[in-house]
């Protein structure tokens, strides 16, 4: 089937389409456009990007696409579907983000119709007009669309060794951040801390204790990685240091995205979005279990759970360190995100800044598990969907991201 003839059943039965894209009344060219592209992080809007194509064509020296051109899906394309809006196409390589009309993602079904039948496809293919040549002709520059006898020199995926959705995030995840001076009215921003258990008294961690003389320049270059230790019980005035010196809040503000807090390590805007949960095994004066950290006013909050659960969690959290240790870590520290605090604010490039907010709490408690004369591992992976029901977690709004154990 012509894709225009498509199309023009689908206006048919989408008249509201025209209005939802803001942009001009012809039906035959609101199909034909891109509503917004993205390139580099500058937007660039509806009637500047059509005004420019020829220009972008001279710098190109692609000109006007013939019937015999053959034309491919870009290699890395990656496509958001979205049930209130229109669909996104993500091209990492390039650092484009473009959000197409209807008729435009229809087109990209259409090339990738025949493209996974090991097959371009030709104007010949779709049926020839202008407003098709001026579409084609844009997403060629914009690298949606690739020419058959430059796809070989665009096909190199030996490089970064990385999947198609890890390139892309990688690659997007310094694009964009470009967000408004305050909240959007209607968006909610969420508290600094939320207790999962409100009902449940929590514990008072006593003030920290620390060695005397543990010297900054030796504690940093005799940090390591250590994927077993002995069997002791930690003090829980040692614990009390790890969790004071890294995430405990100092201090308190309102910003014009809702709560900041202050804390030791950084965090983008102070947004902090990680929260931690401890699994105590061997701890002086705290009973076996799971526990949620308090950062406002340093304290434990302890979980409804079986005995047991926290020595499964634990199990399940070491069997990432390849060759499981003899002895269970006598505490596991659950770090988990709630990506909002964080994306209220800075939205695209949120991922990005969770990670490093979690790079920043790792290194601080290396540090600290050093001058504290314990030994720990960063854990990178674990069976997150695990450990997220053993915590309990609405998983729409927290996620499990990483971990720490210690002997």
């Amino acid at each position: 089937m012509v894709l225009d003839k498509r199309i023009h059943a689908i206006e048919g039965h989408h008249p509201e389409f025209y209005h939802l894209a803001n942009l001009t009344t012809n039906p035959s060219e609101t199909f034909w456009k891109a509503v917004y592209v993205f390139q580099e992080g500058e937007l660039l809007s509806e009637s500047v990007c059509c005004a420019s194509a020829m220009m972008l064509d001279e710098k190109s020296g692609l000109g006007k696409p013939s019937m015999t051109d053959r034309f491919w899906l870009a290699e890395d394309i990656v496509i958001e579907l979205h049930t209130d809006g229109f669909p996104t196409i993500v091209l990492p390589g390039a650092r484009h983000r473009l959000q197409l009309g209807l008729g435009s993602f229809l087109l990209l079904c259409e090339v990738a119709c025949f493209n996974s039948e090991g097959r371009p496809i030709t104007l010949e293919d779709l049926g020839n007009s202008p407003n098709l040549l001026q579409l084609i002709t844009q997403l060629v520059d914009l690298r949606v669309l690739v020419e058959e006898d430059k796809r070989k020199e665009n096909n190199d995926k030996s490089s970064n060794l990385l999947s198609l959705l890890e390139w892309a995030t990688i690659r997007m995840s310094q694009v964009g951040g470009c967000f408004a001076p305050s909240l959007p009215k209607g968006r909610k921003a969420p508290q600094r801390f939320r207790a999962l258990n409100n009902g449940i008294r929590s514990r008072a961690l006593p003030e920290p204790e620390v060695p005397i003389g543990a010297g900054l320049w030796d504690t940093l270059a005799a940090r390591r990685s250590c994927r077993s230790g002995p069997k002791r019980t930690i003090a829980i005035t040692l614990l009390s240091a790890l969790l004071s010196y890294s995430l405990r809040i100092q201090s308190v503000a309102e910003g014009n995205f809702g709560e900041i807090s202050f804390r030791p390590v950084a965090s983008g805007g102070a947004r902090h979005p990680i929260d931690v949960f401890v699994a105590a095994l061997r701890v002086s004066e705290l009973e076996e279990g799971i526990y949620q950290y308090n950062p406002l006013i340093h304290h434990l909050i302890p979980f409804d759970v079986s005995s047991d659960t926290a020595a499964t969690l634990s199990k399940v959290t070491v069997t990432a360190l390849g060759d499981m240790p003899d002895i269970l870590p006598a505490i596991t520290l659950f770090f988990t995100a709630v990506p909002a605090r964080t994306a209220c604010k800075y939205e695209d490039i949120s991922l990005s800044l969770i990670m490093k907010d979690l790079g920043c709490i790792t290194q601080q408690l290396y540090l600290l598990v050093q001058g504290l004369g314990l030994t720990g591992c960063a854990i990178g992976s674990a069976n997150p969907t695990a450990i997220e029901k053993g915590l309990g977690l609405d998983t729409k709004q927290e996620v499990f991201v990483g971990g720490f154990v210690l002997w």
